[in-house]
């Protein structure tokens, strides 16, 4: 599922919910939420996220999750 791989992402980025949520622009509440599969992520998230380091296939991956 789009947030096991987004969770696995951030902890090979070797970041913390705050500092993954900071560079995608979201708090780390946000983050917990994407994590948890509570909330999907919008195009500004995702766009950040492939920022930050995400693997571009998971962001599209996660991008047709929605």
């Amino acid at each position: 599922m789009f947030h096991e791989r987004l969770k696995e992402e951030r902890k090979r980025l070797l970041l913390s919910q705050t500092d993954f949520g900071d560079s995608c622009g979201v708090t780390k509440q946000a983050q917990i939420r994407y994590e948890k599969g509570i909330r999907q992520p919008d195009s500004e998230y995702l766009e950040n996220a492939y920022k930050t380091g995400v693997d571009a296939i998971i962001v599209q991956d996660l991008g047709l999750a929605k």
